[in-house]
């Protein structure tokens, strides 16, 4: 990706989904590492409250003004997302090719697979 150089100009789209047409699907893994490490970023857990209020504004719970506010620690759709149009052809490619690893972390280490949208993944992880 370094070599391909997409620009990130700052504009929110990759958080506002419901204003740019998109979800953000995750892994089980990745929403488990992003949720035990939240506290590194955040003095405040995430509740439920913080959820339902993204999913009412269509986005996700984490973006502050047009910036992510867990940006260290995002998931891979978050990494690979460019609404930069010289990313276009490449990124999906590039996310297939990540998932796959993820999914081989998985198998490797006999987990379950889980692959959701974002929110959702959340939810589940906060009602656990």
């Amino acid at each position: 990706m370094d070599t391909r150089k997409p620009v990130c100009n700052t504009s929110g789209r990759c958080c506002n989904f419901d204003e740019w047409g998109h979800r953000l699907y995750v892994t089980g893994l990745e929403a488990a590492y992003l949720f035990t490490r939240l506290h590194e970023l955040r003095d405040q857990p995430l509740t439920a409250a913080d959820i339902d209020a993204a999913r009412a504004a269509g986005g996700c719970p984490f973006q502050k003004a047009l910036l992510c506010s867990v940006h260290a620690i995002r998931p891979l759709g978050c990494r690979t997302y460019y609404c930069d149009e010289t990313a276009q052809e490449w990124q999906h490619d590039l996310t297939e090719d990540q998932l796959r690893e993820v999914r081989a972390i998985h198998d490797r280490h006999g987990l379950d697979y889980q692959y959701g949208e974002w929110r959702g993944m959340l939810e589940m992880l906060i009602s656990a």
